[in-house]
């Protein structure tokens, strides 16, 4: 599935979408692979990325798109004191659970 003429802010139509297509899953589940949907302060779903496991931290990252300063893809630890965890997919019928 592609979902486009999506806004850059937030709008209230991700996690419908999200919702539609995709397994949610609770946040203590992430596994690399996984998507997860994040907020910048505001509180509301607006961003989201693919959940990985960090080249040099024992810990998840999160790689997404980054537009303010780089304007690139980028991968960072997924920290969710500096964004607000929304919620948590699965790709249905992709990876190793059930």
């Amino acid at each position: 599935w592609d979902y486009n003429g999506y806004s850059l802010y937030p709008n209230g139509t991700l996690i419908p979408v999200c919702d539609e297509h995709l397994v949610r899953i609770p946040r203590d589940r992430m596994q690399p692979g996984d998507l997860v949907v994040v907020s910048w302060g505001a509180g509301d779903a607006q961003h989201f990325g693919i959940v990985a496991q960090h080249p040099v931290y024992p810990a998840l990252s999160i790689i997404h798109a980054e537009m303010v300063k780089h304007r690139c893809v980028v991968e960072h630890r997924l920290v969710f004191s500096f964004m607000g965890f929304i919620a948590a997919y699965q790709f249905p019928g992709v990876g190793w659970r059930n």
